[in-house]
């Protein structure tokens, strides 16, 4: 089935008269990188190209799919760019091949997560319907982080005239002036909108050890996703 995409994706080059500058620039800098073998390379440059968007923009989302899902053995990120690549070509005759691609990056993940897979109780439809939840709850820190990014530059715009500013004026919730306190002593109690990994994000930096926050927190946790407004849950 790679074999598949990868000809037809070679097939798809011939269509174009060539690269030209602007958008189409960076994906055809990943193309070269990949036919050179210079797979880390062109990831860069296909991650750029999604981000610029163009008529290539789809095609770097499905490139950067294979690279995550075949060499950086990461299903998520892989999961996310065919999602990106089925959303700029929803009716393209390739599209059930990356639905395929999909199921299988699906499997991978669950591959990756013996410990759940141990859970008593808990079925595949469990595990995947909780991956998906994983997968949203990436998505939206990925647009919380951006938002982040521009508020930070418009405070940092700001700070020569008024440091002491708060973001609109706005004061803490209760919950986050109890975290603040609490941080020292490992507790973080839950709050509307929190997940595992943008408690992750907030206390270490990287969303990426909600499985430590998790595995810290099993006896109160029935899965990953099932938090409680309000529930105290220990920082590892």
């Amino acid at each position: 089935m790679r074999l598949a995409l990868r000809l037809w994706w070679m097939l798809s080059l011939l269509t174009f008269a060539g690269c030209g500058g602007g958008d189409d620039s960076a994906y055809c800098h990943g193309q070269q990188c990949l036919r050179q073998g210079k797979k880390d390379l062109a990831l860069r440059y296909f991650l750029v190209a999604t981000q610029r968007g163009g008529r290539h923009a789809g095609d770097a989302h499905l490139e950067c799919a294979e690279i995550y899902l075949g060499e950086k053995r990461d299903p998520i990120a892989a999961i996310y760019h065919y999602r990106q690549y089925l959303r700029h070509a929803p009716r393209d005759r390739q599209a059930s091949l990356v639905l395929q691609r999909i199921s299988t990056a699906e499997k991978a993940f669950l591959e990756q997560i013996p410990l759940l897979r141990q859970r008593a109780g808990e079925s595949t439809a469990d595990l995947l319907r909780t991956m998906r939840l994983l997968q949203e709850d990436n998505a939206r820190l990925k647009q919380q982080q951006a938002a982040l990014l521009d508020r930070l530059r418009q405070l940092r715009a700001r700070s020569a005239d008024n440091p002491i500013a708060t973001v609109d004026g706005a004061r803490p919730t209760a919950i986050a002036d109890e975290n603040a306190a609490s941080a020292s002593r490992g507790i973080h109690t839950v709050g509307k909108g929190d997940t595992l990994s943008s408690i992750s994000l907030q206390t270490y930096g990287t969303a990426n050890r909600w499985r430590d926050i998790y595995e810290a927190n099993r006896g109160d946790l029935p899965s990953p996703a099932k938090l409680r407004i309000g529930q105290q849950l220990i920082l590892p």
